[in-house]
């Protein structure tokens, strides 16, 4: 999935997705007070630590958040439905949250220059503010993430005003949707048995 981090003046930006289903989705940047996008963050902290339960795997397997529009493409025969399906199953998992959370932290880190040597017990103790389950992520993929946020910033700092920084999310890295019970199968989809 091709992501572009459209600069518009200041701190203002806008964020192109080209989703897997060949819809392109605009997501209206956060604004804000500081150089570095927010929603940059969120991409690399979630990218640098496989959440394909965040906003990015949310929005690629077809989710729709707030201030969200369709810029062109041809949307499936039920977007609605299947957004609040991939927002129901990562809002129960609380991945969203949990990508919030590291992301901010990571954002922090890059943004303020704060010291890289806690986040792993920042990490932590936020990690168990939002769920009950062992923490997941190593010192190594925390680091990784504030290395890639680095790097797309610096790229961010060269791209003039109107034009993008392009970046790739994995093709795996998405939201999946398990058929709930009594839901009848797609056509053609029933196994053929040999006679």
């Amino acid at each position: 999935m091709k992501v572009a981090f459209r600069r518009g003046e200041t701190t203002q930006y806008a964020v192109h997705i080209h989703r897997p289903d060949r819809v392109v989705v605009s997501l209206p940047g956060a604004g804000g007070r500081w150089p570095i996008p927010h929603d940059l963050a969120r991409f690399a902290t979630e990218r640098a630590l496989g959440m394909a339960g965040g906003i990015f795997g949310s929005m690629a397997s077809g989710a729709m958040f707030p201030g969200m529009s369709v810029v062109s493409g041809r949307l499936r025969h039920d977007p609605k439905r299947r957004s609040k399906d991939v927002l129901r199953v990562n809002e129960k998992a609380r991945t969203i949250a949990v990508a919030e959370v590291m992301a901010s932290l990571v954002h922090e880190c890059v943004q303020h220059g704060a010291h890289r040597a806690d986040l792993l017990d920042r990490a932590r103790a936020a990690w168990g503010i939002v769920r009950e389950d062992p923490f997941p992520y190593t010192a190594e993929q925390l680091r990784a993430a504030v290395e890639d946020l680095r790097t797309l910033s610096e790229r961010w700092a060269r791209t003039r005003v109107g034009q993008a920084l392009e970046v790739d999310w994995p093709d795996g890295l998405v939201t999946q949707l398990s058929r709930p019970a009594g839901r009848p199968k797609p056509p053609g989809s029933r196994r053929r048995t040999r006679a």
